[in-house]
């Protein structure tokens, strides 16, 4: 296994599965960059423990099985699947997603995220089903 394969797979066990927000520090550099949804970049791993700290208050036991990877350089290209249990319900959610990480000397330097987030909102019940269906149906949902 590469040192970049492996630092991502150690990144999403401490991270995620142990819920370490140290290992966030230890593993993004200051400066990095992660898209995580649509909207403007997390910088930093302060920045990121918010986002962390949201999803872990909806969502428990977050694991992400790769199932395919490629790498070019420094970047690593990763699909999997999201796997994390809803904390209202107990229900056990899977969503695939995938991500370009730039990886230097073991530490994340920039990420491009692309999870299925609707479908998991919407599996969550904190969505209407078929979001983003209805959306490109013309319904607005405001």
């Amino acid at each position: 296994m590469s040192l970049k394969v492996d630092t991502a797979r150690t990144w999403f066990r401490r991270v995620w599965e142990e819920q370490d927000e140290k290992a966030i520090a230890d593993m993004f550099v200051p400066d990095g960059r992660a898209m995580i949804t649509n909207s403007d970049p997390v910088i930093g791993p302060e920045e990121f423990l918010v986002f962390h700290r949201q999803l872990l208050s909806m969502f428990t036991d977050v694991k992400f099985e790769f199932t395919r990877h490629l790498e070019d350089d420094d970047w690593l290209a990763v699909m999997g699947t999201l796997k994390a249990t809803d904390r209202a319900t107990s229900e056990e959610l899977e969503v695939p997603g995938q991500m370009w990480v730039r990886i230097s000397d073991g530490k994340i330097i920039e990420a491009h995220n692309s999870f299925d987030f609707a479908s998991m909102f919407e599996k969550a019940s904190r969505l209407p089903a078929n979001t983003i269906g209805r959306l490109f149906e013309g319904e607005s949902l405001t």
